[in-house]
């Protein structure tokens, strides 16, 4: 079986957090020792907000492998961090944002490239 949790936030800090409250719940925490674990993360942006993931999941156990999944790259890297699976490549300017909507949350699917402040 899998846990699935959505923490769409756009920080490291935020997605710790958000995975802190996920694991204070005991009826969630599932020991990965041995498991193959598939992150998911709808923009992979600096790595920052993977690194804060790949720190909670190291907390829960030793995973066997952990592969990384982004619906969208936008590059602009400041941590070694690289997508093993990428829907859509999308460079982008340090002023501009990637939004994505999924129809399970939002009602409706679609990948936006938008001006900070719009």
């Amino acid at each position: 079986p899998g846990l699935l949790h959505r923490a769409a936030c756009g920080t490291a800090s935020c997605m710790k957090n958000g995975i802190d409250r996920l694991l204070a719940d005991p009826a969630l925490r599932a020991p990965l020792d041995g498991r193959r674990v598939v992150l998911v993360d709808d923009v992979v942006y600096t790595g920052r907000t993977t690194r804060a993931a790949l720190d909670a999941l190291i907390d829960m156990g030793r995973p066997a492998s952990v592969r990384l999944l982004a619906f969208v790259d936008r590059g602009l890297r400041e941590l070694p961090v690289a997508p093993d699976y990428v829907g859509l490549n999308v460079p982008t300017a340090p002023g501009e944002l990637v939004r994505v909507r999924l129809d399970e949350e939002d009602g409706e699917d679609g990948v936006w490239l938008v001006s900070k402040g719009t």
